[in-house]
This record gives C-alpha cells, sequence and structure tokens, in this order.
C-alpha cells in the first residue's frame, strides 16, 4: 500500500512524526504533498520548503512533492483538491490525515451529510445569506474540529478506489495555545520560536531548522502594504475569491490603514473569515490571477529516498501531469513556475537572504539515504 499525506508541516514536529509512523504500520511507502513556501493561513511559511521536505523523508516518507501555490492559496476545497490529485497521480491508494476524532465511521456519515446538503442547495442557499463556509459545516454537521473539516474535503476529492485512515490527534489540539509534554501545536512552536522548541521537535529536524534565518513578519507587512495599495480595483477584482463587490471593500480598506491587521479588520464580514481575506491578499501580492487556478500542470519533487525514486519511475509512466525535479524543467511547461519562484524569493527576501534569488530554479533534490534512528520522540 502506498499512504498519501498532506501537510504544511509549519514546522514539523512531534506529532507530524507519530503521524508519518502511524500510517506507515499500515502502508509499505508514504508520499507526502507539501505546502511550499506560502501556507494555507495565507502567510510565508516559518521554515523553508526545502527543510520541511527534507525533516518529512528523515522521519521516514518516501517521496515528497509541492503543492502549487496557486492552489494553497485558493481555499480548502481546491487545496485538498489538487493535493489529492497530486496524491492519487504517483500511486497512494491510502489517504492518511490526522483528526480530532479519528473516526472513520462518523466522517463518513459526516460527509453523506455535506453531500446531501450540497445536492439539496442548502449549502448554496447559506452562502448567498452571507455565511462564511466553515460556520455553514458547523451548522450542517454540528460540532466539528478543522482537521476533521479539512479531512471532509480530502475524502469529498478522493476516488472511491482510495482508502483512508483517520489517525486521532494526540495530547494537544490544533492551535493549541499550550504543549502536553513532547507535543505541542505548529502554531505553539511558532508563537515560542523553534530555537527555545528543541524538546518538542526531532532531533533530525530541529538540526535542519535551527540555523535557518528568522522570518521578518514586520518587514513582511510593511512592504506587502505598500504594494497592496498601489493596486486598483480592476487589478483586486481579477485576484481568485474576489467577487460580488469585495475588490471595492478592500481597495477601500487598505487606503485608510497603516496595517495589515488593520485592513483584514476593515475588510472582514460574516462571510469573509480573517484566512480567507489573508488568501486574498497574498495572491494579490505575489500576482496571482483568477486565470491561474487552473488543472495542475505539473508535479515537483522536492524530497525523496530511494522507495521515492521507485515511486516516480513507475508514476513516469502512467501520470498524465508531467513530472519534474527542476523548476527550471517546469517553466517550460507553466507560468506558475515563476510566480512559485517569486514566492520562494520573497519569503528568502523577508529572512534577510538578499541578493541570490532564483533559487527556486536551481534546487534539485538529491536521494536521501541518510536517515537516522535518533528520531525517537523525546
Amino acid at each position: 500500500m502506498v499512504g498519501g499525506i498532506v501537510a504544511e508541516y509549519n514546522p514539523f514536529h512531534n506529532g507530524h512524526l507519530y503521524h508519518i509512523e502511524k500510517t506507515k504500520e499500515r502502508c509499505d511507502k508514504v508520499i507526502v504533498a507539501l505546502s511550499g513556501d506560502v501556507c494555507q493561513r495565507g502567510e510565508f511559511a516559518a521554515i523553508s520548503k526545502y527543510s520541511r521536505a527534507k525533516a518529512a523523508v528523515l522521519a521516514g516518507a518516501d517521496l515528497v512533492i509541492e503543492i502549487p501555490a496557486v492552489s494553497v492559496l485558493s481555499g480548502a476545497q481546491n487545496f485538498s483538491k489538487a493535493a489529492v490529485c497530486l496524491l492519487e497521480t504517483l500511486g497512494a491508494d491510502i489517504l492518511s490525515f490526522g483528526s480530532e476524532k479519528g473516526d472513520k465511521e462518523y466522517l463518513k456519515e459526516a460527509l453523506d451529510r455535506l453531500s446531501k446538503a450540497e445536492d439539496n442547495g442548502e449549502i448554496a442557499k447559506a452562502q448567498k445569506s452571507g455565511k462564511s463556509y466553515p460556520r455553514i459545516i458547523g451548522e450542517i454537521i454540528g460540532e466539528i474540529g478543522p482537521n476533521d473539516t479539512l479531512a471532509l474535503e480530502y475524502l469529498k476529492a478522493k476516488k472511491d478506489s482510495t482508502d483512508f485512515i483517520a489517525i486521532k490527534r494526540e495530547a494537544v489540539e490544533h492551535d493549541d495555545k499550550k504543549r502536553s509534554g513532547a507535543f505541542a501545536s505548529a502554531s505553539y512552536i511558532r508563537e515560542k520560536g523553534i530555537k527555545v522548541s528543541e524538546e518538542l521537535i526531532p532531533n533530525f529536524a530541529f538540526d535542519l531548522f535551527k540555523n535557518e534565518p528568522e522570518f521578518n513578519k514586520a518587514l513582511c507587512e510593511e512592504v506587502m502594504l505598500s504594494h497592496l495599495k498601489r493596486l486598483s480595483v480592476s487589478e483586486i477584482e481579477d485576484c481568485p475569491a474576489v467577487s460580488e463587490g469585495l475588490e471595492n471593500r478592500i481597495y477601500e480598506a487598505l487606503r485608510k490603514t497603516e496595517s495589515i491587521e488593520e485592513a483584514l479588520n476593515l475588510i472582514k464580514t460574516k462571510r469573509y473569515t480573517h484566512a480567507r481575506l489573508r488568501r486574498i491578499l497574498m495572491c494579490l501580492y505575489l500576482g496571482i490571477k483568477k486565470e491561474d487556478i487552473i488543472e495542475l500542470p505539473y508535479i515537483r519533487v522536492l524530497a525523496l529516498n530511494e522507495k521515492g525514486a521507485e515511486i516516480l519511475k513507475r508514476a513516469k509512466k502512467s501520470s498524465s501531469i508531467p513530472i519534474v525535479t527542476s523548476l527550471s524543467e517546469a517553466k517550460k511547461i507553466s507560468s506558475i513556475a515563476e510566480k512559485e519562484a517569486f514566492a520562494t524569493d520573497m519569503r528568502r527576501f523577508f529572512c534577510g537572504e538578499r541578493g541570490n534569488f532564483g533559487e527556486d530554479f536551481r534546487y534539485s533534490p538529491k536521494i536521501l539515504t541518510d536517515f537516522k534512528k535518533s528520531n525517537k520522540i523525546k
């Protein structure tokens, strides 16, 4: 069996190691579809995608591929659809994800209720009334955690022949503000800082992360806001997820404020969550337009071991999507590669790494053979 995991690993921690180890109890090989240098929160990643991808392989994954930034920033439904398509194209026949309940039957029943609500127009009606999608899901299904909410999108996107594993989260919840022994949420670690979170991160991952330059959030928001203030209404309107006059609301808010957070508070309505609006602003900053939200143009490899190389060799014989190990190859296929490289360059810039742009086009993954058994949870 080949397992497929959708992840951000922002940063990779002991809970992620636990998830991979539990997945490997059921699967011979593991593929991870990983967000690149921007994440679903609409923010740049705390750790570079190269380090996070290598950490995943050292933890036991065999192949790590990149979910394109245009998919990451287009909402949970498109994000899940793209990630699952990538995994299934490469041969994953079982999806594995973290879950608050860890109950397959509960998720199947929840998916059935959700599907019926879509079919009878209940969801569309609620959206027209101005409710946000997460709120609508909660009203249809009842109280449901963020991991299980995202899991439903994976289940909607997968083929009928693809099985799934729902691995119950242990010790801490998603975005938990407290740690529990050797476990903590990624948001807790980002808030505290990598260098003071050694006990929460496997040894091999901490060795990769500890020397990474710190992301300068203040500089990022200052530069982003300066750029966003120069956009016209028509340029904002051409951004994915902008419709029904939202472009005017964004345009006016950006001119009244001196911070991204203040702008978000002015734009926000009961229909648009902060996360969705952050994704929109990031798309505007990176120059991602409605025309960029297309079918996946390529599959890009970030990290692999020998088993991963076997997966690729087999997949290349049947994949309808080109598989590349270099973004330079991807550039010949789609202009989306240029925007991917720009996102990486900007993240590096905000980490103080100046004058070395274009790294994404020079990067080519090598087969990793230095897996160590020093990855036990502390």
